[in-house]
């Protein structure tokens, strides 16, 4: 029988520690997503709107886009953050005069369907989603001061497997969107609740144990370099 050697049993162990501290699918977890690039206001031209796109996984599939307008006095918006929602996604939220809107959670909330909030569905063009506006010299939306940070729950889709998360955000007239953080759970219809990330005790251990693969694979190197 072919015994491994200990490089490759070294190489084998490394690569499941960072699997796992990375989130790896084989491992159901809490894991960070990217975050979009914060929206600045542009003042000039009038009507400005700024988009950024969001790939929640980085698996190079758009899952959602953020605009943010400001000024647009000509329509009657004074400002306006929308999130739009494509047809891997959907956004947990409600509808309301004119638009579906993002409900608003506060950290310890499950990002679940409740409470006049449900998955706005999104299309193939985006299904915008406002996060808060002022239209006419009436506010709308539920980021609004002083309440304009929170967190939006959201679903996207891999394939036949819907994952739940969340993103963390600020939003006024004076400065745009400000992404703060955004989890979701690797595991397929995993739950998650507003501000949850992983364990620290268990991420210091994956950490110690990927480290401690790499000095032995490092130290192994060198014996047979020798």
């Amino acid at each position: 029988m072919k015994q491994p050697t200990p490089l490759k049993t070294a190489s084998k162990g490394l690569a499941g520690a960072l699997a796992i501290a990375s989130g790896s699918s084989a491992y159901g977890a809490i894991v960070s997503a990217n975050l979009p690039t914060d929206i600045f206001p542009a003042s000039f031209p009038t009507g400005s709107t700024t988009t950024v796109s969001w790939d929640v996984n980085g698996d190079g599939i758009n899952d959602f886009n953020f605009s943010f307008r400001q000024p647009e006095s000509t329509t009657g918006i004074d400002w306006q953050a929308n999130i739009y929602a494509f047809a891997n996604s959907a956004v947990l939220g409600y509808v309301g005069p004119y638009f579906p809107y993002a409900g608003r959670f506060t950290a310890g909330q499950p990002i679940a369907a409740g409470g006049g909030n449900t998955f706005q569905p999104g299309v193939a063009a985006g299904t915008q989603i406002i996060i808060a506006s002022i239209y006419a010299g009436t506010t709308y939306g539920q980021f609004q001061p002083p309440n304009s940070t929170g967190f939006i729950g959201f679903q996207f889709t891999v394939g036949a497997n819907t994952f739940n998360g969340y993103i963390q955000l600020k939003t006024s007239r004076s400065f745009g969107i400000d992404f703060i953080s955004a989890f979701y759970n690797n595991t397929p219809g995993g739950a998650i609740t507003a501000g949850q990330v992983p364990e620290p005790g268990t991420l210091a251990l994956l950490a110690f144990g990927a480290v401690g693969v790499a000095g032995a694979i490092a130290k192994r190197r060198k014996a047979l370099a020798s």
